[in-house]
């Protein structure tokens, strides 16, 4: 068993997978499942310093859990160690043939500039380093047309899709939720038809975008998080501009229903930061092996 992560013990531990997350962080457990809509296997695998991954859409079945968003919903899983993580990936993913070494990486630059500066100049000397793994890198722009557009129809889209998944169990059993779970399924009552059918159109010009970009084994970085995570008494209304950020980061892998995984490679004062590689869908071994090469190479530099 690898030794416990690093912990905030004052700060939040990410998003609904934080459960799942300190278990293992805390080494309660080798290893752990959680899913993810939004977010909530990649923050809580940032914050908590893991190897965590958001898989493609579709590639570890769903039956027998509580859907949320169908066009988003995953299953992931987290470790503390690059091994053993390969290992309930080559389970949970029915790998049988070998996986392709990434070839290209392309650093997501409007993305880093919505991470905080000190987590900008923390993990860019990592990229750096990582540079030799690849054949070739560029450095460009995720969002030519802004973020914005990246956000606003995830919000649409999954939150029509999480308001009809659980409409009849809440008219049935009538719980009471947090008031920002409650704020989000309000909202998404008013989305209408048309603003649907804009934002799954502006869905596939983003996909059609972004596929483009990922071809020939590309992967993208960024930060996991634009942040550290926030302290665990901070009001909502100052958490709310750090959650709009983490939005802009997160979307990118549910629209495109591609896999994400989180690299624990960076602290600052203790507290842990994530790198994220995004593959094209379906390249999810692809990552997972490289996130094993990377560790082997920064632990021979660190016995060196």
């Amino acid at each position: 068993m690898a030794p416990p992560s690093i912990l905030g013990p004052k700060r939040v531990p990410g998003g609904s997978s934080s459960g799942s997350a300190v278990a293992v962080a805390g080494g309660i457990v080798d290893f752990a499942l959680g899913s993810d809509s939004g977010g909530s296997m990649r923050i809580p695998a940032s914050f908590c310093g893991l190897y965590g991954i958001r898989p493609s859409h579709g590639r570890i079945p769903l039956q027998g859990v509580l859907l949320h968003a169908p066009s988003y919903d995953t299953l992931g899983w987290f470790t503390r160690d690059p091994d053993l993580f390969a290992q309930v990936g080559h389970v949970l993913l029915q790998s049988k043939a070998s996986a392709p070494r990434p070839r290209h990486l392309v650093i997501a630059t409007d993305i880093f500039k919505v991470a905080d500066k000190k987590i900008k100049q923390i993990l860019m000397p990592i990229v750096e380093r990582l540079l030799p793994l690849f054949g070739s890198y560029s450095q460009e722009q995720i969002a030519p047309r802004g973020l914005a557009e990246w956000t606003k129809q995830q919000s649409v889209l999954c939150g029509r899709e999480a308001s009809e998944s659980i409409r009849n169990w809440i008219d049935h059993t009538n719980p009471r939720f947090s008031f920002s779970v409650t704020k989000g399924y309000l909202a998404a009552k008013i989305f209408t038809d048309q603003q649907v059918k804009e934002a799954q159109s502006i869905r596939r010009e983003l996909v059609t975008h972004m596929n483009l970009l990922l071809t020939n084994h590309a992967v993208v970085c960024l930060p996991t998080a634009p942040s550290l995570p926030p302290l665990l008494r901070e009001n909502l209304s100052e958490r709310r501009p750090l959650l709009s950020r983490i939005v802009q980061m997160t979307c990118i892998a549910g629209t495109l229903g591609a896999p994400q995984i989180n690299l624990p490679l960076a602290e600052i004062d203790g507290i842990p930061i994530g790198l994220s590689l995004i593959g094209a869908r379906g390249s999810d071994e692809m990552l997972i092996t490289f996130a094993s090469k990377v560790a082997n190479m920064l632990e021979n530099e660190r016995i060196r």
